[in-house]
């Protein structure tokens, strides 16, 4: 049975919208990925992300410096010298805890001799994290 000339015109108009759909997609998909990547490489967005990257370096500097002197005050302390010179374990612990309370930013500080912990505090995990 071969097809008559009506059916063939269906078949032709089916197929011409067939690829008429996918040449449009083709084309579309080819602007939207073009797009994608001439925005990737656009300078403002270049600009954005490169201040953005020197703000994140900037505020660990200051991070590192503020570790660096709390590091300092602690190493200086009298009353925390004074009970590791004593070897009095829990009174080196409670004035790592209070010098944690005292500077809000840190979490945990441990004092070491090579590898032998001599004193560790650590701030309670919180438990308002809205």
């Amino acid at each position: 049975m071969r097809p008559g000339r009506f059916e063939r015109r269906i078949l032709f108009a089916i197929l011409l919208v067939v690829v008429g759909s996918l040449a449009g997609s083709f084309g579309m998909g080819y602007v939207v990925v073009h797009d994608a990547f001439s925005a990737g490489v656009n300078d403002q967005v270049r600009a954005a992300l490169d201040q953005g990257v020197a703000a994140r370096r900037a505020h660990l500097v200051t991070l590192r410096e503020l570790t660096e002197r709390t590091a300092d005050w602690l190493a200086g302390d009298a009353r925390l010298l004074d009970a590791i010179a004593r070897d009095d374990r829990p009174a080196a612990d409670a004035r790592l805890r209070e010098a944690l309370g005292q500077h809000g930013a840190f979490v945990r500080a441990v004092v070491r001799r090579g590898d032998v912990e001599l004193a560790r505090a650590e701030r309670p995990a919180r438990t308002d994290q809205g």
